[in-house]
């Protein structure tokens, strides 16, 4: 049987949802704070996103990690392509 103890409460979360919302997710700061500079830069493995596997399979709809990266933009100075307002 498994223990719930000590862990943290992103960790009920579905895995599509750990990585983009959990302790080192995509949208922490420390991550999302690299992405506009270094995003096309494969070396920097924290300021890619990891979130392919998951969109590629259907785990994570586009549209979900846009308004949640959207929610995250008066912290950064990057703003979210394609969405308005």
């Amino acid at each position: 049987m498994a223990s719930w103890h000590g862990e943290s409460s992103t960790s009920r979360l579905p895995r599509s949802l750990q990585a983009l919302t959990g302790d080192k997710g995509f949208l922490s700061k420390a991550r999302l704070s690299k992405y506009d500079e270094k995003r096309n830069d494969p070396t920097v493995a924290d300021a890619l996103s990891g979130l392919s596997p998951y969109l590629h399979f259907g785990h994570l709809a586009p549209q979900r990690a846009a308004i949640e990266a959207a929610k995250h933009k008066s912290v950064h100075k990057v703003r979210p392509t394609g969405l308005e307002g």
